[in-house]
């Protein structure tokens, strides 16, 4: 991979999550929270035209490596 092809992929990934991010906490702010939680996130994506299942289906198809097991979501309260 040559470093300007990953160095724009890399900001386009980046500017994705900032707005994920912000997204998600205007979600929370709307329903009167300070903390976003999982379901502000869910909406974000949604609002993003990103469904939950394309998310997990991405991430079911793509080869990863994690040094501990990811918990299963969503987490239990």
């Amino acid at each position: 991979v040559q470093d300007s092809a990953l160095s724009t992929l890399l900001d386009i990934l980046k500017r994705y999550i900032e707005k994920l991010g912000q997204m998600s906490h205007k979600n929370c702010e709307l329903a009167g929270r300070s903390e976003s939680n999982f379901y502000d996130v869910v909406l974000a994506l949604d609002e993003m035209q990103v469904t939950f299942e394309e998310l997990m289906q991405f991430s079911s198809e793509i080869e990863t490596q994690y040094k501990h097991a990811l918990p299963s979501v969503p987490l239990p309260l």
